[in-house]
């Protein structure tokens, strides 16, 4: 037989092969489709980011619109789906990496929807943005284990990048924003959230607490805590709180494994006065030691003191004032009015810099005011921002 024609039968049996095989495969993968980008962020809370600055400020001045979209505000879990030809059993895994022999899976999370009843179908999120994803599903037919085949999938790359924990809210990464020479800053690093678990009791009255009164409820359950040191891995929770809001708290609602530390901590224009200001470098040391990461840190609602603080953070790694008002605005609090709050902390590092100087270097002005080091700042930014 020719060489030629040997190749083309040789080609003609691979090709019938492949095809025979996922005609016959017991679990067929539906959604996502081979090389289909998805998104976890809901089309109304994307439609309101890619507004430009002042319509978008507009919306959001809008108490109406910006109740919907503080309930927009939070991941939606993509639908993954799946079909049985042979009579499949469940429970049905999906194993989802980037890698494709599946040696180390993603850090995502399969989501419980209250309406949701087909065993043929899981709501998956917390993916990375802008990464390539290998996916299958495992299940059994007469006891034995069976296989999907391996469909890949990309993820959006567009933040933010929010994070599901079932018992709280307002959780995202800071990584996937564009900083400084166009590199993206590092994902699963950085988290800022909402409280772990509720004030104390005594919170409402402000005074210092007692130390028999006992810290607030826990919002995390056992699985959620779990997901956190196993998948997310914090090493820190730096919690922004006051000494009335944490009562007798003596470690981290995430765990013993979480190095729990605490500073009562400025917001908005606060961060310029002296006394504050010296908090906030403290904090910011925390994010120069490698060992400290991955790090959470959060107030209560994880708005005003945490914004502030994220603010300085992803501000120093250069990511631009338009895009610093998106992250902002993502939390949406009824009581954040721009005038009073955003406006007056954009001014606030004016001072600190030379007229015209990028908005970066006044972030850096500010800091090293008060002591922060060009090494220091440096530093984080080596461990913040992805090479080019």
């Amino acid at each position: 037989m020719p060489t030629r024609l040997v190749a083309f039968c040789l080609t003609l049996y691979v090709t019938f092969a492949i095809w025979s095989d996922f005609a016959h495969a017991e679990i067929i993968l539906k959604s996502p489709i081979r090389g289909e980008t998805i998104s976890t962020v809901s089309p109304e809370l994307r439609s309101f980011l890619d507004l430009p600055d002042q319509p978008r400020r507009d919306r959001f001045n809008d108490l109406k619109y910006r109740e919907k979209l503080y309930s927009a505000a939070k991941p939606l879990p993509f639908p993954f789906s799946w079909e049985c030809t042979e009579g499949e059993e469940g429970p049905f895994t999906v194993l989802i990496s980037e890698k494709e022999d599946f040696s180390e899976l993603a850090p995502t999370l399969r989501i419980n929807m209250r309406k949701n009843n087909d065993p043929h179908q899981a709501h998956m999120t917390n993916f990375l943005l802008g990464r390539t994803y290998y996916w299958k599903v495992e299940g059994t037919k007469d006891g034995k284990p069976v296989v999907s085949p391996i469909a890949r999938f990309t993820t959006d790359p567009r933040p933010p990048r929010l994070i599901a924990l079932p018992e709280a809210r307002n959780i995202r990464d800071l990584g996937g924003w564009t900083g400084l020479d166009g590199r993206r800053i590092r994902q699963g690093l950085i988290y800022r959230s909402s409280g772990l678990n509720y004030n104390s009791p005594q919170a409402g009255d402000q005074k210092i607490p007692d130390v028999k009164k006992k810290p607030g409820d826990l919002r995390l359950e056992e699985s959620t805590i779990q997901y956190i040191n196993e998948v997310l891995r914090w090493k820190t929770d730096l919690d922004l709180r006051t000494d009335a809001e944490i009562g007798a708290m003596k470690g981290s609602p995430a765990g013993p494994s979480v190095n729990w530390i605490r500073r009562s901590s400025p917001s908005y224009h606060q961060i310029y006065r002296e006394k504050e200001a010296e908090v906030l470098v403290e904090n910011f040391r925390l994010f120069l030691d490698p060992s400290n990461y991955p790090i959470d840190f959060h107030c209560i609602a994880g708005a005003d003191r945490t914004g502030s603080l994220a603010f300085i953070l992803n501000g120093l790694l250069g990511v631009d004032p338009d895009d610093l008002r998106r992250d902002w605005e993502i939390t949406a609090s009824q009581s954040f009015v721009y005038e009073e709050r955003w406006d007056r902390l954009m001014a606030g590092v004016e001072p600190y810099a030379k007229p015209g100087e990028p908005f970066h270097k006044r972030i850096e002005a500010y800091l090293e005011h008060y002591g922060v080091t060009p090494t220091e700042i440096a530093k984080f930014r080596s461990l913040m921002l992805e090479e080019k």
